[in-house]
């Protein structure tokens, strides 16, 4: 039985994550399991994101007097902070799906002030701060990367789809 088949493909149980990856088990044990370590695993990954929020949005408040009226960088926070709300309330079949992508779009969010916030210590060349951006920078670029690539290479499915690229 080919796992890649479009007819086989509708006999099997399939569990999507934010990623817009599938995977399909043979079973639906496998699939109830592994989407419950999905839901896990994305849990600690939000409990993570609210962390790096609260250190973004201390990093930007130090930082505001450097910033004009009216810049970008607040939506970013707004952005950031409402993604994760939703990632936190969201309930029902679909829940790791969803939950997924609105960390994805918070950690993006928290990226972009980091980095704009590396730059800013840059130009007024304080080392410190500029660091602990870069710090926070790296690791919402890792939480984004480890949410793209999730569910790969599980042992328990049968079949993966990455998404297009």
């Amino acid at each position: 039985m080919d796992p890649d088949s479009a007819i086989t493909e509708r006999t099997m149980y399939t569990v999507h994550l934010g990623n817009h990856r599938q995977l399909f088990f043979s079973s639906n044990r496998h699939a109830l399991a592994f989407q419950a370590e999905a839901a896990r695993y994305a849990s600690d990954v939000l409990m993570s994101a609210n962390l790096l929020l609260a250190e973004a949005f201390t990093a930007y408040r130090m930082a505001w007097p450097y910033f004009p009226p009216g810049d970008n960088l607040q939506h970013h926070v707004r952005d950031a902070e409402t993604s994760l709300d939703m990632a936190a309330k969201v309930g029902g079949v679909n829940a790791v799906y969803f939950q997924w992508r609105n960390m994805t779009a918070a950690l993006k969010s928290i990226h972009t002030m980091a980095i704009a916030l590396v730059k800013v210590y840059m130009d007024k060349s304080h080392a410190v701060p500029r660091h602990q951006c870069q710090v926070l920078a790296e690791r919402a670029g890792e939480l984004i990367t480890a949410l793209q690539v999730y569910g790969a290479d599980h042992d328990a499915a049968v079949s993966s789809k990455a998404p297009p690229r």
